[in-house]
């Protein structure tokens, strides 16, 4: 989210490790499969409002870091 001072706020809640939550199942939660973990790839070379790019698949994190990395060499 850009603000009026031309800031980025980017909102990042994890829900933890827990798969099964029998609190959540008892009350009929539904079952979050994503955000147990949540990587930020940060570059500092890039403009203010795209310097942080947020990932809750690790894997996706992880590629698309090294499609960065491969671009500056």
């Amino acid at each position: 989210m850009e603000r009026d001072d031309h800031s980025c706020v980017i909102y990042a809640r994890a829900r933890g490790y827990k798969w099964h939550d029998t609190f959540a199942q008892g009350h009929q939660f539904s079952e979050e499969q994503y955000g147990s973990s949540i990587i930020f790839i940060i570059d500092p070379k890039v403009p203010d409002n795209r310097r942080v790019t947020p990932f809750v698949d690790l894997a996706e994190g992880a590629e698309f870091l090294t499609r960065k990395r491969n671009r500056t060499k």
